[in-house]
């Protein structure tokens, strides 16, 4: 779901049946979202409500990435990012996009399972009892 980065992209809806399908399987699942989109915060409260976690920071809410904005101090922008990677490391489970901050999260935590929505031919969800999303 990075539309912002040059990783392929997906949509709000396409992520959103992500967690719409963790959901079924675990009703009591929560999510913590590591995002750069505002607009995929607030889609995902709309339909989850308080099921959504995340780390309250600057988020774009036009086609600027973040990481590339030159008014948020450099410091700010790698605190951000750590903090979202290490939260996401914590985590049972992880559905991810390609990109180089959800891979970080798996360097951190080896041994957490892992759903790239790039290829997700190759996942086992009844294998996965929590999600989290990227």
């Amino acid at each position: 779901m990075t539309p912002l980065a040059k990783t392929a992209s997906h949509s709000y809806d396409e992520m959103l049946k992500y967690m719409q399908s963790a959901k079924k399987l675990h009703p009591d699942a929560k999510f913590f979202i590591a995002t750069d989109e505002q607009g995929f915060i607030e889609a995902a409260f709309a339909r989850y409500g308080y099921d959504i976690i995340y780390c309250e920071q600057i988020r774009s809410t036009t086609k600027e990435a973040p990481h590339n904005m030159k008014e948020i101090p450099n410091y700010i922008k790698g605190k951000n990012a750590l903090f979202d990677c290490i939260l996401l490391s914590k985590c049972r489970s992880l559905i991810r996009t390609t990109s180089n901050l959800s891979y970080a999260s798996v360097l951190f935590n080896p041994s957490i399972e892992v759903i790239n929505v790039n290829y997700p031919d190759k996942t086992n969800w009844k294998k996965i009892n929590f999600y989290i999303f990227f």
